[in-house]
């Protein structure tokens, strides 16, 4: 298998599987600057699948790993993720395609780069192996690594030194971006709107806005890393440096925060939740454990009270490598919501004689797992009054002769205040978004709430809104500025008694909206109202498959 690489604007054909193992054709370029290396990451080995000719992508789900196999047979190995064993379909065929990079979308679809047709992206069931229809466009020259994010194909296109971006629902060509760095692969983090390619030219990966395709930065990788594949996953970047033999781990701001060293070349990367999945060119895929989100908390118990309830749970049974700092028990419906560091806390705020579940989430350095199974059903009620005591009368003494005395004036009795009417503020709020999972690009109408008193003395200027909080929350941390800009928009409009609120939330499954109402009238405690939204999530398969380089 032979692919071109430019190197000083002169067109150099070598065999890729020796550009795998190293680069030396490159070792005369400069590099500037390497990063100094972090700790080492958790790492361990878990696995060795064996795989045969020459193992190139990597794609993986639940139920599948899936491994384009570049030489004979040219096909696709399909094997189970957690044992290797191959699974159905296996293999899929892919006709005389040489396969690179692999993608899975949402709609169960794989996409196989085609070195050998050079002008094609294949399109196969995931499910079945039947070929749909590939991408043809006269743009693609040689496909490699390949992404897909929020409905776009970011495609490695190596013999052009560029990245393409289509439609996959209209396969048009939306945008074309960078040049002449002898790219590999390709990894999209809309988080931080970043897309992440390789130069082998320069030992360094460019870091381009996925929105304009301006070149933002460069991270700069020590001499003959010789970088291939780059994955985006639980907010950490990692690099295949096939030249050094090992996965080099970047965060969002490019800093190294650690490495894997890897028994043979790495090529192409996948991961699943705390798996880090590694093509090797000594048709091995290892299988590593990798700091990330923690395992869902367990045995969820709940127990109710005058409109709130009790909810404590036990540990996650995994933290994946990075300790758990808080939990968030969110209430079904409504999604009132507690947030602790403990193994408890009460959610208030709940209508008594409504029956509740409570699903509780954990915390750690990389984001927040799914939510726990849900806890058993409870219904708040009211308290009910405590009894009146009566007391006994006392016996009444037999009458005995007094002596006669001078009367003693009777005193003036003082007057008893009347007491003022006693009442509760209360807060009259419709939750226009009934799901606590919120459509990603389009502004919603979160809340709208009024105060009312049942006071017949309180002015209705007296019965006051006295606060309105509406933050958007990312992994735990108040978003702000141009980040709060760029992934999440909320408006508020407040008078003395009534409040609205309106959000609009920008591709981030990861984010949480929060609004907390507080009102008051003269004289009475506080009544405040909360809730918790979330972005909506895509499919499964698409949450656990935009790594894929």
């Amino acid at each position: 298998m032979r692919q071109e690489l430019r190197v000083a604007n002169v067109r150099v054909r070598v065999r890729l599987s020796t550009v795998i193992v190293s680069l030396a054709v490159l070792a005369g370029l400069a590099v500037a600057g390497p990063l100094q290396r972090g700790e080492a990451a958790t790492g361990d080995l878990i696995a060795d699948f064996p795989v045969s000719d020459t193992p190139f992508g990597l794609a993986v789900s639940e139920n599948q790993l899936f491994v384009a196999q570049y030489d004979s047979p040219i096909t696709v190995a399909v094997l189970d993720p957690n044992t290797g064993a191959p699974v159905t379909p296996n293999p899929i065929t892919v006709g005389n395609n040489n396969p690179t990079g692999l993608a899975l979308s949402s709609d169960g679809s794989l996409y196989a780069g085609n070195n050998d047709g050079d002008t094609t992206v294949g399109e196969y069931d995931a499910a079945t192996g039947a070929a749909g229809t590939p991408i043809n466009s006269v743009d693609l020259s040689a496909p490699y690594g390949l992404d897909i994010v929020d409905g776009k194909l970011y495609v490695a296109n190596n013999g052009d030194d560029n990245v393409l971006v289509f439609d996959l629902g209209t396969r048009d060509l939306l945008q074309t971006i960078g040049g002449s760095f002898a790219n590999w692969d390709v990894a999209v983090d809309l988080t931080t709107n970043r897309l992440y390619s390789p130069s082998n030219a320069g030992n360094e990966i460019r870091v381009f806005d996925a929105d304009t395709g301006n070149l933002n930065s460069t991270i700069s990788l020590p001499f003959d890393s010789n970088p291939v594949g780059v994955l985006v996953h639980s907010g950490l970047l990692y690099v295949a440096e096939s030249g050094l033999n090992k996965v080099a781990i970047f965060n969002a701001s490019g800093n190294s925060v650690g490495e894997i060293d890897i028994a043979g070349s790495p090529g192409f990367l996948a991961a699943l939740p705390g798996r880090l999945y590694v093509s090797r060119g000594d048709n091995k895929v290892s299988v590593y454990e990798i700091e990330d989100v923690p395992t869902a908390p367990q045995n969820v118990t709940a127990l109710a009270g005058d409109a709130q309830a009790s909810v404590s749970w036990q540990a996650p049974a995994n933290d994946r490598g990075s300790a758990v700092t808080g939990y968030t028990a969110t209430a079904s419906p409504g999604g009132a919501t507690c947030t602790t560091s403990a193994m408890s806390c009460t959610v208030s705020g709940l209508t008594n004689g409504t029956q509740y579940t409570f699903s509780v989430t954990a915390t750690n350095a990389r984001g927040e797992s799914e939510p726990s199974a849900p806890s058993n059903p409870v219904t708040p009620t009211a308290a009910s009054p405590s009894p009146t005591a009566t007391t006994s009368p006392s016996p009444s003494p037999s009458p005995t002769a007094s002596p006669t005395v001078s009367p003693t004036p009777t005193p003036t009795p003082t007057p008893t205040p009347t007491p003022s009417p006693t009442g509760k503020t209360e807060l009259a709020v419709d939750a226009r978004a009934k799901s606590d999972r919120l459509p990603l690009n389009r502004r919603v109408r979160l809340v709208t709430a009024s105060v009312q008193s049942d006071q017949a003395n309180v002015a209705s200027t007296d019965r006051q809104i006295k606060k309105v909080q509406a933050q958007c929350l990312l992994k735990g941390k108040r978003l702000r500025g141009a980040e709060k800009r760029a992934n999440c928009r909320l408006n508020k409009q407040v008078t003395d008694s009534t409040a609205e609120v309106s959000g609009l939330v920008k591709c981030n499954t990861r984010l949480r909206v929060r609004v907390r109402i507080v009102a008051q009238s003269p004289g009475e405690s506080r009544t405040v109202w909360r809730r918790y939204w979330r972005g909506q999530r895509p499919p499964r398969v698409a949450c656990v498959s935009n790594g894929l380089g």
